[in-house]
């Protein structure tokens, strides 16, 4: 696997493999207590944070950066955040090398109808290669952050590693850009679409979180009252909006 984040693409075909998931296990880990720990550290007020925000809303380019841990236990910034070409719907960025431990990574989707309002298949891939190339720091606060043409803030979050390794390892053995065209195949067999609203996609990227075991949960910020949510899929099926479980 090698990276580069997109934020949309026109892949027409699909794949219509079936789900498996027979594991009804709950989640080893509770999303809201590494939501909670992000809050704590403030990371929604670093100036590199509010930056992206705004590049989301008003800029025309996508921009990336990485966390670490700093000796006080505060999210920072490794480096420089990286910003991709202008009206480029990705950014192309040597990840950190491997074995470089980080504790997340932030980046989005600038404003435009050819952007997506949620992760895209591109997002998970460059996840998984993180994984891969042993740079995720504790699989208890990793995080994987982004904020959307709207300006809504929404995060990927470990729940269950050993279903988030055994996902990893089944694309192992395929490039950046195969695995990429397989997720967005299973996408599309979800009807993840910019045509949906975010709240829409969230509730079918849930369902595809879940029903692929990727031991990954979706996560939503709440600016105005500083708050996580947890969105989960909707049992009545894909055309609904996702059940929302706010932190505490």
């Amino acid at each position: 696997l090698e990276a580069c984040l997109c934020a949309y693409w026109d892949i027409s075909y699909c794949d219509n493999n079936d789900d498996n998931n027979n594991d009804d296990d709950p989640p080893q880990i509770d999303p809201c207590d590494v939501a909670n720990e992000l809050k704590n550290d403030s990371l929604n007020q670093l100036p590199e944070i509010n930056n992206i925000k705004d590049s989301a809303l008003n800029g025309k380019s996508e921009v990336l950066v990485y966390y670490n841990k700093d000796s006080n236990g505060n999210n920072t910034i490794i480096g420089s955040p990286i910003v991709g070409i202008y009206d480029s719907l990705g950014v192309d960025h040597n990840p950190p090398g491997s074995g470089i431990s980080i504790n997340g990574f932030w980046h989005n989707h600038f404003n435009s109808p050819r952007t997506m309002n949620i992760f895209t298949a591109s997002d998970i891939v460059n996840f998984l290669y993180l994984n891969s190339n042993s740079n995720i720091s504790n699989y208890n606060t990793f995080f994987c952050g982004f904020t959307n043409q709207n300006g809504e803030d929404f995060i990927f979050v470990i729940t269950d590693s050993t279903k988030f390794n055994n996902y990893t390892n089944s694309y192992q053995n395929f490039s950046f850009d195969y695995a990429e065209i397989m997720i967005f195949n299973q996408f599309t067999t979800y009807g993840i679409s910019r045509q949906n609203s975010s709240s829409n996609n969230a509730n079918r990227l849930a369902h595809f979180l879940d029903n692929k075991n990727t031991g990954l949960s979706l996560m939503k910020y709440n600016s105005q009252n500083n708050s996580y949510s947890e969105i989960r899929k909707n049992p009545n099926g894909y055309n609904n909006n996702s059940i929302i479980i706010n932190c505490n």
